[in-house]
């Protein structure tokens, strides 16, 4: 292309109009030759080898086939999300999944400050990054491991919840199951395999609709439900009613009597209104029991009361049965009573002494297997002189037990003489 200020220079006045038309067409012609060479904004189609920056910068910047390619060099598998891209371990719960930026490696927090690597992830490797909170600065979305590097695909939308791995098996990240997406996918139906299970579509199907629902069976609601005053009609001496046919309420006439029992808001003032003020709504079985009577009453027999067989005897004259009398004569008398076969009576702790009966057992614990002996007592220990191998032994009681229980326990020998 011509510069026409450098050609008007050099040709000087020679340089006429008909000079710069013909540079200006020449010009144009060029121009016209280069603008063919170029692709309109507007759908390009490009010829050739096409060559834009590799990788690309923004999300909205055109990818060359080899960026592609490292993305998905390998079947591309998905991981459990982790929190964030960090440098260094971070405070965290046990199992906490962090990408550490140094090594490129998904590391597990141990619980106690450190983390645990869980090795250099696979080509393909991709998994949702939560959060951009600890240094260093990092896109929240889904990333692809190259082999080298993760490399951020954008935002991802998570069908499971990871937390507790809604939706679909442990390895099922980010997707449905076959049959989650058929449920997840199919149309509004009354079906049962449609968005309610058998059990809940049964419930839902059970239910009446709130405009013109029709009941069928029997059906209870609760007493406080309607008042009173909704079932009297405001006309005078009419309450409502049914008409006998199909159900429908009808307003029945009725007496001014029976409109006020209606009106009244007690049984007793019902009562009061049908002239029986005074009786109360007892039962004949409730009326007579625990009855309390004043004054004489008469006309009752000691039959009617179940006492045929009773006469107004005092206590000292009613007789005794033969039964009774019979056991009585078996009693011996409390006075200088006659005992006959062999009586029995308890037997006395060694050295008792006071009025009570001596049993044999009693006698032959006193005499003693050594022959006589004679116990002596101050009330307090009971003492025994007794010969016993030749030699006369004095004993002194230890405990009550005394001379019944053991020696040198209950009882102890606190003295013997012998001649020499």
């Amino acid at each position: 292309m011509k510069n026409l200020t450098n050609e008007q220079a050099l040709a000087g006045l020679a340089y006429k109009t008909a000079n710069l038309l013909a540079d200006l067409d020449s010009n144009f012609t060029e121009v016209d030759g280069d603008t063919a060479l170029l692709a309109p904004k507007n759908n390009p189609t490009f010829t050739g080898t096409v060559t834009i920056p590799d990788p690309p910068v923004n999300a909205s910047d055109a990818a060359t086939k080899n960026y592609v390619d490292s993305l998905f060099a390998g079947s591309v598998h998905y991981e459990e999300s982790v929190v964030d891209i960090v440098a260094a371990a971070p405070a965290g719960a046990l199992g906490t999944r962090y990408i550490n930026s140094v090594d490129n490696h998904v590391y597990t927090l141990d619980g106690v400050g450190g983390w645990v690597d869980t090795g250099a992830p696979t080509t393909g490797t991709a998994l949702v990054v939560e959060a951009n909170v600890i240094a260093p600065v990092n896109d929240v979305g889904l990333h692809v491991f190259n082999g080298t590097d993760w490399i951020y695909i954008g935002a991802a939308g998570v069908h499971n919840d990871l937390t507790s791995i809604q939706g679909g098996g442990a390895a099922e990240y980010y997707h449905l199951t076959t049959a989650q997406h058929t449920i997840a996918t199919q149309a509004a139906t009354t079906a049962q395999s449609g968005y309610l299970t058998d059990t809940d579509w049964d419930i839902f199907n059970n239910k009446a609709p709130t405009a013109n629902a029709v009941f069928t069976g029997t059906h209870t609601i609760p007493d406080n439900t309607l008042a009173l005053s909704k079932l009297v009609s405001e006309s005078a001496n009419t309450i409502l009613g049914r008409d006998g046919s199909d159900g429908n309420t009808i307003e029945v006439s009725c007496t001014a009597v029976g409109r006020s029992i209606l009106d009244d808001a007690t049984t007793a003032a019902v009562r009061t209104t049908i002239g029986l003020g005074n009786v109360t709504n007892e039962s004949k079985a409730t009326m007579f029991t625990n009855a309390t009577f004043t004054g004489t009453t008469a006309g009752i027999t000691k039959a009617m009361v179940g006492l045929s067989n009773s006469d107004n005897t005092s206590d000292l004259a009613k007789p005794i049965s033969t039964l009774t009398q019979a056991a009585l004569n078996l009693k011996a008398n409390i006075a200088s009573p006659t005992l006959t076969g062999t009586p029995l009576a308890p037997t006395a702790a060694l050295g008792t002494n006071n009025t009570q009966i001596a049993t044999t057992a009693f006698v032959q614990s006193t005499v003693g297997a050594g022959g006589a002996y004679l116990l002596l007592t101050d009330g307090v220990s009971t003492f025994r002189l007794i010969v016993r191998s030749g030699e006369l032994c004095m004993d002194q009681t230890k405990t009550a037990l005394g001379f019944a229980g053991v020696l040198h326990t209950d009882w102890d020998t606190i003295d013997e003489y012998k001649l020499p």
